[in-house]
């Protein structure tokens, strides 16, 4: 499993509004928001903390398997339903299974990958970067 997040910046003052694409890919199956016309780019850092809340919820086992989440400023989104110890991520008609915690540790993993050479870009009281790095802190506390 491998989440792979680019950021599409218009100049070099990063912002947590700042548009970006996400791509999900697993034994040979891709789930990517690039790959639309028109673009489905999204407020990357908003849709990050969305969908690790999202992630969270299910995690808690709080009688919910299933969740959509859609991207801020777009309209890719993405269905995660749990199902015992594993979980799908689909969009239109492809869908990715793995173990639940695989997924979990892969996202905090490369989502935090992805955010610490950007920390020093972007402002710390940035709300979007703020809820995204609380996010993260939940996610690992459920790991």
């Amino acid at each position: 499993m491998k989440f792979t997040i680019t950021l599409l910046p218009i100049d070099e003052n990063i912002n947590g509004f700042d548009l970006g694409n996400v791509t999900l890919t697993h034994e040979g199956t891709t789930i990517a928001s690039s790959e639309h016309q028109p673009s489905q780019a999204m407020m990357v850092f908003i849709f990050l903390s969305d969908f690790i809340a999202a992630v969270c919820d299910l995690s808690a086992n709080r009688g919910k398997n299933a969740v959509q989440v859609i991207a801020a400023d777009s309209s890719f989104s993405l269905e995660l339903k749990r199902n015992g110890k594993g979980i799908s991520i689909s969009h239109d008609n492809c869908r990715i299974s793995l173990p639940f915690l695989t997924f979990s540790q892969t996202l905090h993993s490369d989502v935090q990958d992805w955010l610490m050479p950007l920390r020093g870009k972007i402002s710390c009281d940035d709300p979007a970067l703020t809820d995204l790095v609380k996010s993260l802190e939940t996610l690992r506390a459920k790991l």
